[in-house]
């Protein structure tokens, strides 16, 4: 999660922005202490009334969610800058159907930016829950790491 310049193109306001990046490499440690077990993939299928009541369970469904969406957002970065590559290419030729689909991806990279701003927004909602459950249950990055050590004995 260090290269997070990707994201400057989501359409969101800046402030919203450089809060929500500023606050990554925090999520990035605590993901890396809590670890990524075989129950991060059940904890994906479930909503977040669905999770039992242990602050450490709902910490961790949100740093899912916070990579899920940072995954999500990187992929989409990559298939806009492609999609702008083939972009160049086509507007190189002069035919109907070039400039059709110099149109459509014109369009999609739209779409997908639009898309890219709501994960985005959705990962900062997700960074909001994690700090409150941090700050609620006086959790702090040493207790997480010993909530680790105590899953990975048992």
């Amino acid at each position: 999660m260090e290269d997070i310049t990707l994201f400057e193109n989501t359409g969101i306001e800046r402030k919203q922005y450089d809060k929500v990046l500023s606050r990554l490499p925090e999520y990035h440690r605590g993901s890396v202490i809590i670890g990524n077990s075989t129950s991060q993939s059940s904890y994906s299928l479930q909503s977040m009334q669905m999770i039992s009541d242990s602050p450490f369970s709902r910490l961790k469904q949100c740093l899912a969610q916070i990579d899920k969406r940072y995954q999500a957002l990187r992929e989409s970065h990559f298939k806009i800058e492609k999609m702008k590559l083939e972009i160049e290419d086509l507007k190189e030729k002069s035919d109907k159907y070039s400039r059709l689909e110099v149109d459509e991806k014109i369009v999609l990279i739209e779409e997908i930016q639009k898309k890219m701003a709501q994960s985005f927004r959705r990962m900062g909602m997700f960074q909001d829950m994690y700090d409150a459950i941090m700050k609620n249950n006086n959790i702090y990055l040493q207790k997480l790491q010993l909530f680790n050590k105590i899953n990975f004995l048992h």
